[in-house]
């Protein structure tokens, strides 16, 4: 394997990695894996992000339809 090749790799490795966050946190069936298939990188990324703030949030209400309340 060349360097780009190992590089080209290492992209899409590292590309699979909010899709397999998402996939394991919320255990997907193969069907709901192929609608994450259908996400871009950008919506992936950002669902995997609200996934993880709502696992290691305190906050007792994480609906994202309610506006944040920010700390002084």
């Amino acid at each position: 394997m060349n360097s780009f090749d190992t590089a080209s790799k290492a992209a899409l490795d590292l590309q699979n990695v909010p899709v397999n966050f998402i996939k394991e946190i919320l255990k997907l069936t193969p069907k709901q894996v192929s609608m994450l298939d259908d996400m871009t990188t950008s919506e992936t990324g950002a669902l995997a992000g609200r996934i993880a703030h709502g696992v290691t949030s305190d906050d007792e209400d994480i609906d994202p339809k309610k506006p944040h309340k920010r700390s002084k």
